[in-house]
């Protein structure tokens, strides 16, 4: 059983090896931590790895950047690409996340955003914007999809306030972030088509950070988190008695 990293199969669909990444961050003391988890709907355990009761079942992604670093966040852009057959890590076209099947978001959800800890001032929609794309290609680091701007015409990812149909969430929040204080974003979603009895979705985040007093900019990429559908039960034949022994 794969707790993490993405599965390769060989032509046939043999499960032939296991392939995972770690990241080196060189960032002289600006560093930020980040993680992503899943959760079934009503139960307040997070896991990087879930395996959904049943294939129809809702679940909720939480995305979490803590500002670790000793300057305020002056601006923080969050891009998620939703799990899909033939996938990418948000970084990388080339980098393949592997999964199995297609994650859509939940009709009719609504993408919340709030910064802990508790004591700190909620956040409100005026503290940040949620932008939805079809598009799952965000250009290279440092891009206008990564700053928070408009991108060129030319540029086939769109952003738009419609969440129809989306692949792609951004998050912008250019309201002070302190130090040590954590942004939270989650949101609900679900299998959209069908999947193989114990297939695997791999899901990640990538996000862009500017700090107070400092010139440069800085960007990582999340965990992986995994949404297993169940495998199919075994049946096991035996001879028992009218009292079932």
């Amino acid at each position: 059983t794969v707790g993490q990293g993405s599965v390769v199969k060989d032509a046939e669909g043999n499960k032939v090896a296991v392939k995972n990444a770690a990241s080196v961050a060189v960032s002289n003391g600006f560093v930020t931590v980040s993680n992503k988890t899943v959760s079934a709907i009503g139960q307040a355990e997070q896991e990087r790895l879930m395996v959904l009761p049943n294939i129809d079942d809702a679940f909720i992604y939480t995305l979490s950047v803590t500002n670790d670093t000793k300057h305020e966040m002056t601006k923080l852009v969050i891009l998620d690409n939703l799990p899909n057959i033939g996938d990418h890590n948000p970084f990388d076209t080339n980098a393949v996340r592997n999964s199995e099947f297609m994650i859509s978001l939940l009709e009719d959800q609504t993408v919340s955003v709030q910064i802990l800890p508790v004591d700190a001032e909620p956040y409100t929609p005026a503290n940040y914007r949620v932008q939805y794309s079809t598009g799952t290609d965000f250009g290279a680091p440092q891009s206008k999809h990564w700053t928070g701007e408009t991108p060129d015409p030319e540029d086939p990812t769109v952003w738009t306030e419609d969440p129809a149909g989306a692949r792609s969430i951004r998050i912008i929040i250019t309201d002070p972030i302190p130090a040590e204080a954590t942004v939270e974003v989650k949101f609900h979603a679900e299998v959209n088509g069908d999947a193989e009895p114990g297939a695997t979705a791999y899901n990640s985040f990538g996000y862009h950070y500017e700090l107070e007093g400092q010139t440069i900019k800085l960007e990582a990429i999340s965990p992986e988190a995994g949404v297993r559908v169940p495998d199919v039960p075994s049946l096991v034949k035996r001879l028992v008695d009218s009292k079932g022994m």
